[in-house]
């Protein structure tokens, strides 16, 4: 009864606050919304909403990067070589530009950020957050009228190159901006920047359209032969050169054994996928290692307490890694990288940078998720597949759950009443009774591809269908091993025995020796074959595993992703004043901390009434919940929470643990899940309060229980 009478009583609170909130938010335009605001969430709110009118300059920063680059990220690109349209340009520029090359669009903006903040009508800095926001026409638009005023006064060059991004209001028209760099690179021939920049576009719009280059000779010499700086030929033109040249045995005039020495995880990642599509698959999964190296060692170098999907593709690189190693068979490997994956903090609303650069998709989460269960189906293991979508890591994932397990059941023939009646379940069944029509399309079911349904042909006898999936899943995975199997296995059932010796060559019986004990060990379809081929019992060649090749580069950083500890030394005050230390307010279990901004602020008043009815869940889990205010202690007892409120009027603790707008100079909203050794399992800072108190109770659970 109590806690119902405090949810009521918080609810009319934060209801008439709101209300006096928005009759001043109503009343005032939100270009001229004063940062003397108790929040900025309005703002940020204003800022993320959809459409292509630019929004007012300094609000559009708000919903960007808060923090300045590491020292340590500063030193290790001060090396870097780039080249830039503006020479003598902020150091912070040159860093940018050089994370650009990388393909590093965030990162690239907070180092254009930084400049800024240090000279507001930095057009250089301005032309670089207009390139690292290419694809988000709002925001490109936004810093793009920004720039053309700074560049009034500035030279004719700068000018130019302002003139050439307005074309068409943003770069979003391909051929007005191709067409501009051409004149860019033909006006400053010594610029590096301009040839770069255009052979880049050039490579990239190949690759979004799908559109084949009549010849890509001449571009290719545009990228060799600009006159950069060797570090940036490295770190920009290698990965642009595979991309345009992807598919071929090698690159013209490049050994195949180079490799980029770079930190940042996109080169990594095109040099597997170039390597993959040239039927060097052990290059491919150490390139993809090195790629999801290079992103943990940026989280590593990060201040505060980055969650793994502040790296811009951490979820998408170590994905990609699981599905190969599960092409090459090396199952136990793939699902451990998968399982990895879904075990790490997720925020399904991410605001801000965070998921701002990519498809929710490629979180880490729902890229493990995804996955592992498209593994797990592949490969038939069945039960752990059942258990995941019950309780495991692929539960609580809505619909695709109750899938699996329905798909699970069937396949070791028991009943899954409260899945039965699914459509597409249904028919499910009826494929794997091998009743489908020859032109009834397969059900669509999560993680269910064209492997699997050449697998499930093979077990119901339907040999000609299987080939065509094998072959369809040999053209979205080119060389997967796996897929080639499949192969061989529907011509050896279709009697096409001899095709299928073409294929069952030395090469493929060492990458079979290579992968797990038990894959295709002892498989009937591929026995006869070697039978065929005159082949001893044991036909798997016995050369040694291959690894990756010799002297490959491989990126310093840690291996997996590891919650940081939270400074001991953390002193906050209570009502009385009296102050008290993180690691004692730990003694008592793991707890959720809310940072918020005093009780004048009603975006804070909103969350602290989301959380404030289930502070008796959070107890009975096991996770306690206290708040943390810029209030000074005397006016903590006006919050009038059913949880410890404490004090950091000085805004050192805000400060420490990385709850601060470094570029605005204020405190920020922040809630932190911090385990009873002290480490934060899991945060969310941003100008807009956390209010899913719900989610939050299960993901602090979730995490808290790993240990």
């Amino acid at each position: 009864m109590l806690w119902a009478v405090m949810a009521k009583w918080v609810t009319i609170r934060i209801a008439i606050v709101c209300a006096v909130a928005a009759a001043f938010f109503a009343g005032t335009a939100a270009a001229e919304l004063p940062y003397g605001l108790p929040c900025l969430a309005p703002l940020v709110r204003e800022a993320r909403q959809p459409g292509e009118k630019p929004i007012a300059f300094p609000e559009i920063f708000l919903d960007g990067p808060f923090r300045e680059m590491s020292a340590e990220n500063q030193a290790r690109l001060e090396a870097e070589k780039t080249p830039l349209p503006f020479p003598g340009a902020d150091p912070a520029v040159a860093r940018g530009f050089a994370c650009l090359n990388g393909f590093w669009e965030a990162e690239a903006e907070r180092c254009f950020r930084g400049a800024l903040a240090r000279e507001p009508e930095n057009v250089a800095a301005l032309f670089g957050l207009v390139l690292a926001n290419e694809t988000r026409s709002r925001r490109a638009g936004t810093f793009l009228k920004r720039a053309r005023e700074a560049a009034k006064t500035a030279d004719p060059a700068t000018r130019a190159w302002i003139e050439a991004l307005s074309k068409t209001g943003t770069p979003a028209d391909r051929g007005d901006w191709l067409a501009a760099l051409e004149r860019r690179a033909l006006a400053e021939p010594e610029n590096a920047f301009a040839t770069l920049w255009l052979g880049r576009e050039i490579v990239l719009e190949r690759r979004r359209s799908g559109e084949t280059l009549p010849s890509r000779l001449g571009i290719d010499s545009l990228l060799r032969d600009r006159g950069a700086p060797a570090a940036a030929v490295a770190v920009a033109v290698a990965p642009l050169r595979r991309l345009l040249w992807m598919g071929e045995p090698q690159l013209p005039g490049r050994n195949d054994g180079n490799f980029p020495e770079s930190p940042f995880a996109a080169p990594w990642r095109i040099a597997a996928e170039f390597e993959r599509a040239a039927g060097r698959p052990e290059n491919a999964i150490a390139s993809l290692r090195a790629a999801v190296r290079a992103d943990l060692a940026w989280l590593e170098s990060e201040p505060g307490f980055p969650m793994p999907d502040a790296a811009q593709n951490l979820g998408s690189n170590a994905a990609a890694l699981a599905r190969l190693l599960s092409d090459e068979g090396r199952v136990g490997e793939a699902v451990e990288v998968a399982r990895e994956l879904c075990r790490l903090p997720w925020n399904p609303k991410a605001p801000g940078t965070t998921l701002a650069w990519r498809d929710p998709a490629d979180t880490c989460r729902v890229a493990g998720r995804n996955a592992l269960a498209e593994i797990l189906i592949r490969h038939g293991r069945w039960a752990e597949l059942a258990a995941g979508a019950t309780d495991g890591d692929l539960a609580n994932a809505g619909d695709d759950s109750g899938r699996w397990r329905g798909m699970a059941a069937f396949h070791r023939e028991m009943d899954a009443p409260e899945v039965s009646a699914d459509g597409e379940l249904a028919r499910y069944r009826k494929w794997m009774a091998g009743k489908a029509g020859a032109d009834e399309a397969p059900p669509k079911l999560p993680g269910a591809g064209d492997g699997h349904w050449a697998e499930l042909c093979l077990e119901t006898g339907d040999a000609e269908r299987a080939l065509v999936f094998s072959e369809a899943e040999e053209r979205a995975r080119p060389h997967s091993l796996a897929a080639k199997a499949l192969r061989l296995r529907a011509l050896t059932r279709l009697g096409r025995t001899r095709e299928a010796l073409f294929g069952f060559d030395r090469a493929f019986r060492e990458r079979l020796a290579a992968a797990d004990g038990d894959f295709l060990r002892n498989d009937p379809d591929l026995a006869a074959l070697a039978k065929a081929a005159g082949l001893a019992a044991d036909w798997r060649e016995s050369e040694p595993k291959p690894g990756p090749p010799e002297n490959f580069p491989m990126p310093a950083g840690p291996e997996r992703w590891e919650a940081r500890k939270a400074p001991e030394d953390v002193v906050f005050a209570d009502p009385n004043g009296t102050e008290i230390m993180l690691d004692v307010l730990l003694t008592a279990g793991p707890r959720v901390l809310m940072f918020y901004l005093g009780n004048g602020c009603p975006y804070c008043a909103e969350q602290l009434a989301a959380f404030a009815p289930k502070a008796a869940d959070f107890e009975a889990a096991g996770v306690s919940l206290m708040a943390v205010s810029t209030d000074p202690p005397a006016r903590l007892a006006e919050a009038s929470l059913p949880f410890p409120v404490f004090s950091d009027a000085g805004l050192e603790v805000f400060r420490r643990l990385g709850v601060f707008d470094e570029f605005e100079n204020r405190p920020m909203h922040g809630t932190l899940v911090i385990d009873a050794g002290g480490r934060v399992r899991w945060a969310e800072i941003s100008h807009e309060p956390w209010l899913d108190a719900e989610f939050l109770l299960k993901e602090a659970l979730r995490l808290t229980k790993q240990g």
